[in-house]
């Protein structure tokens, strides 16, 4: 299924303690010697460590005893790999939406449209699972130029026009209170940048919206290079999308938006004709191509291992299924090392790892099952073994 798969952190089964060895030692309750024989019987076979705490450590192996006049007893098992489990959903991509309102004189329609459908075009999104947050850079009510200030209503805004982010996640609507005039809604997103640039999340897709009825004084190229210049790589990848005038003449066109069609055309954005006065097919188009180009994240919490246990970074193995075959991943030290085993992952810190994080090949695939609808698809983490390490190809 798209986007939401189990993660089990884990597995409590006999498959997954296979050839598990004996831990490192760490006391988790020592074997039990095996008692003295008497003549020449040998010594009985020294019981096998407890089991080993189930984040990496395991027990300590039995040891024989000695026969009176015979042999040793032989030395017992170590305690086996033990394992935990629980799940997690894997997350969808976040998405930053950043829209800009022309609120020159001529424009009092656009910026009503706006102020009525925000809501709307949001709750599609969220319809979808997709966490998101939208950045609205105009004038508010009360704000010094008043030219058609826009006031979005909750529930995506705060009560009186305020922001409203939800601390947890960083989704939600920020708006910064600002005028946009006919020409400058590129140069806005640039000069406000510090304003709003807090709430933006460096792991989310980023889309760009302009609504003008006239031309921008950037051109396309300045502003791209200079937008991406802001804060690499915060908006790599992003997408423009524009509602503008495709000519000059027209009962609501001041001049063509010959800047944002080529912003459009250059990142597979979407335009809407805003003399046709028909948002909503555009609007639903934006909110389509959002949802297209959210994929799910490569990356998986360990989580914190129960009271009394420690996390062995060495003793964490990952299995992935996905049209019923189940692969092990190795681990490769740091990200470089993909390039030489591309279908493994990698710790977000070697040295204090918080996630598991696939390897750019490993994430396509996953990406690509999802996106197939693959009901099976699962990434299983167990803690106990010795880790498998990715084999150079």
């Amino acid at each position: 299924m798209l986007g939401v798969f189990r993660v089990g952190l884990g597995l409590a089964t006999a498959a997954l303690l296979t050839a598990c060895g004996t831990g490192d030692g760490t006391p988790r309750g020592g074997g039990l010697s095996g008692g003295g024989g008497e003549g020449n019987s040998a010594g009985t076979l020294g019981a096998g460590g407890a089991t080993g705490g189930t984040w990496g450590a395991g027990g300590s192996p039995g040891v024989g005893g000695v026969g009176v006049g015979g042999t040793s007893g032989m030395s017992g098992s170590g305690g086996a790999c033990a394992s935990t489990e629980k799940t997690a959903e894997t997350k969808k991509t976040p998405t930053d939406i950043i829209i800009t309102v022309d609120q020159s004189g001529s424009r009092g329609q656009e910026t009503k449209w706006v102020q009525d459908q925000l809501n709307a075009f949001s709750q599609s999104i969220v319809a979808s699972g997709i966490d998101f947050l939208v950045v609205l850079i105009v004038e508010a009510p009360g704000g010094p130029v008043g030219e058609h200030p826009i006031c979005v209503p909750p529930p995506l805004a705060g009560p009186n026009c305020g922001d409203n982010i939800d601390p947890s996640t960083g989704s939600g609507y920020k708006q910064v209170n600002q005028h946009v005039d006919n020409h400058d809604g590129w140069q806005k997103v640039l000069s406000m940048y510090p304003q709003y640039s807090s709430v933006l999340r460096r792991n989310a897709n980023k889309h760009i919206i302009s609504i003008s009825d006239d031309h921008s004084n950037m051109t396309w190229v300045d502003f791209k290079a200079q937008l991406l210049a802001l804060d690499p790589p915060m908006f790599e990848g992003f997408k423009q999308h524009a509602i503008v005038c495709a000519s000059g003449s027209g009962l609501r066109c001041q001049a063509a938006g010959n800047q944002y069609v080529a912003g459009v055309n250059d990142t597979g954005g979407v335009f809407g004709e805003l003399k046709n006065q028909d948002f909503q097919p555009v609007w639903d188009a934006v909110s389509q191509q959002v949802k297209d180009t959210t994929t799910i994240e490569c990356e998986w919490d360990i989580g914190t291992p129960p009271m009394g246990e420690v996390l062995d970074k060495d003793k964490i193995n990952v299995k992935y299924t996905a049209n019923g075959m189940t692969s092990e991943l190795g681990r490769v030290n740091t990200p470089a090392d993909c390039s030489s085993a591309p279908e493994a992952y990698h710790y977000d810190d070697p040295n204090n790892p918080t996630k598991v994080v696939a390897c750019p090949q490993l994430c396509t695939k996953i990406q690509a099952d999802a996106a197939m609808m693959v009901t099976d698809q699962k990434i299983e983490l167990a803690f106990g073994c010795e880790s498998k390490i990715a084999v150079p190809k």
